[in-house]
């Protein structure tokens, strides 16, 4: 373990690990629970205060995706085509339905259900009733939100050296597309900071700035990048390659740190004091505070996913021997 403690007197340690499979491969966080999805057909539970713990199965066959509102659970089942709604009190299922295609991925805003699907993007009501579909041109399992605003990616639009479409996301509140002027191969991320979009493609990690406009390339993040940031006036990328990157919204400049060290994913402390990042290969969280690590701790066997639900919460799972690590700030 590693300290910097030149800039506050704040801390970090693991207060807690969870077992939740060594298939498992998705933390969603909201209110109190955090969910973890896995392969072998089960959802776990942990509450991130009072560290209670549990599984929800159910039949499940592939859950791919979860979501808790604050009061009721949401889980989609890819093999079984369907949708499940689960009390957080009782935990049972209140309510299921199919869906005529394999859902991906679930996120609840403004009191909807978000669903991606096979080329579909499916909008519930909390009751499970479908309130309006859309036929995507490609693939989609991201659902991107900033501000209540719902971003699809067209994910899948370079496939084989061929583009499948020329549209880069979907915004379903108001049903347009924003489209791909520049050839932007698999789109996986999206910003929008003063009605400009920043766009990050995930393959090739390069960030994009387009306006009304204009599209043109403005950042290199040294190839595979699976999300970005907003922190402060920088957007912050990453690279499975080595490297964390901000890239100046003001100056247009870029600054790596890291450079030599793989970054499977990043996050921000909700106050923006904090970077987040995690290494699958070094299998170390990564605290960076002014472009400097602040503190390092190890993690368990190759981590995959990194969130931040409050301040002083850190959730880091790991795919190797299957857990979740939970780790605080102190201040």
């Amino acid at each position: 373990m590693a300290f910097n403690l030149s800039f506050s007197n704040d801390y970090f340690a693991e207060i807690n690990t969870f077992p939740t499979g060594n298939r498992s491969f998705l933390i969603k966080s909201e209110k109190n629970l955090a969910l973890v999805c896995d392969y072998d057909g089960k959802v776990t539970y942990v509450d991130i205060y009072n560290s209670e713990f549990g599984y929800f199965k159910y039949g499940l066959s592939r859950p791919t995706s979860a979501f808790f509102d604050g009061e009721y659970i949401y889980i989609v089942d890819s093999m079984k085509k369907e949708v499940q709604k689960i009390s957080n009190i009782t935990k049972k299922i209140i309510k299921k339905i199919k869906l005529d295609k394999s859902p991906w991925n679930i996120k609840v805003i403004n009191n909807k259900l978000y669903i991606t699907a096979e080329e579909s993007l499916y909008i519930l009501d909390k009751n499970l009733n479908i309130k309006s579909s859309y036929k995507l041109s490609v693939n989609s399992p991201y659902i991107i939100t900033q501000n209540k605003e719902v971003f699809i990616p067209m994910y899948d639009n370079y496939i084989n050296n061929t583009f499948k479409t020329k549209l880069l996301f979907f915004i379903p509140n108001s049903n347009q597309y924003i489209p791909n002027q520049v050839n932007i191969k698999n789109p996986v991320d999206i910003i929008k900071v003063n009605n400009i979009f920043y766009v990050v493609s995930k393959f090739e990690g390069k960030l994009y700035k387009i306006t009304k406009y204009s599209q043109k390339e403005v950042a290199d993040f040294n190839g595979v990048t699976r999300n970005i940031e907003l922190f402060n006036d920088y957007i912050i990328g990453h690279s499975m390659k080595g490297g964390i990157y901000y890239y100046n919204l003001k100056t247009g400049k870029t600054t790596k740190i890291l450079e030599d060290i793989p970054i499977i994913d990043i996050t921000v402390s909700p106050d923006k004091n904090y970077i987040y990042a995690i290494s699958h290969i070094n299998n170390k969280l990564y605290i960076i505070k002014n472009m400097k690590v602040y503190q390092e701790l190890n993690v368990s066997s190759y981590p995959i996913d990194v969130i931040s639900p409050d301040n002083n919460i850190i959730l880091v799972l790991t795919t190797d021997n299957g857990q979740l690590h939970l780790i605080r700030r102190f201040e």
